[in-house]
């Protein structure tokens, strides 16, 4: 597309089906907790429900999911943290299976949903 934004299944074409159904279960745990736009860009893919809640960018064998949070979360799983000023923290998790998207980071997840709800 000339404007850079790829569709959705551009950011999945050529890679393992396995990280499509990941991103189909991360959508459906978030569209539990209400409205949720899926917005294809041309590195990532936003997820906001009207603000932005999270961004999941397809790597070769795993999803990056980048999310924010009011506070700075200690988990083994985080694999990067950065302030954001007064305004939290970003975090960002690697998703390599559907188990990753266990009961803790989809909390971590309805925080972000509900922080500027």
């Amino acid at each position: 597309m000339s404007n850079g934004v790829k569709r959705l299944e551009e950011h999945f074409r050529g890679r393992d089906p396995h990280l499509r159904e990941i991103f189909d279960q991360l959508v459906a745990g978030l569209r539990k907790l209400g409205p949720l736009e899926v917005d294809p860009g041309k590195t990532s893919i936003n997820l906001t429900a009207p603000h932005h809640v999270a961004a999941v960018t397809v790597r070769g064998t795993f999803l990056r999911l980048a999310f924010v949070s009011n506070r700075r979360i200690q988990d083994e799983r985080i694999a990067h943290v950065e302030r954001l000023g007064d305004a939290g923290f970003a975090h960002s998790v690697v998703l390599e299976s559907k188990k990753d998207l266990d009961h803790v980071v989809m909390g971590w997840l309805a925080s972000a949903y509900r922080l500027r709800a």
